[in-house]
């Protein structure tokens, strides 16, 4: 297992939850592009949400686009080839349906960064230099 940021705490089935402290992969996009997250009152639950741009569960449109990805769920286009993931095609199913830690998650993202169909990124070739 990375050692990278140990203290980092997985959050499921939303973006960021208790006071900010545990967030999903996207989530933690989110909080590096985004910044501070606003405070979102769920009554089902009494743990705190909070959203970017509206949103709670997926990625904002804005970050879609920024970050090159192909859906909103972090979605590839065939399985991700990960350690620990089997039949997952996106990061929000990597994040909720898995074991990996975050630190874990974030090491497939850096080997996936450059895209292709099997990465929730479109190929860097598809973009002007």
């Amino acid at each position: 297992m990375t050692s990278k940021e140990p203290e980092r705490k997985k959050a499921k089935r939303v973006l960021s939850k208790s006071g900010g402290e545990e967030r999903c992969c996207l989530g933690h996009a989110c909080q590096c592009f985004l910044g501070d997250p606003e405070f979102t009152n769920n009554f089902l639950d009494s743990t705190p949400e909070y959203e970017w741009e509206g949103q709670r569960s997926i990625l904002p449109k804005s970050l879609v686009k920024q970050l090159g990805m192909w859906k909103e769920t972090g979605e590839s286009r065939r399985p991700i080839v990960c350690p620990g993931a089997i039949d997952i095609y996106s990061l929000i199913a990597l994040n909720d349906k898995t074991e990996l830690t975050p630190q874990e998650i974030g090491e497939y993202l850096e080997s996936a960064i450059e895209g292709g169909v099997d990465t929730p990124f479109k190929p860097l070739s598809d973009y002007e230099e």
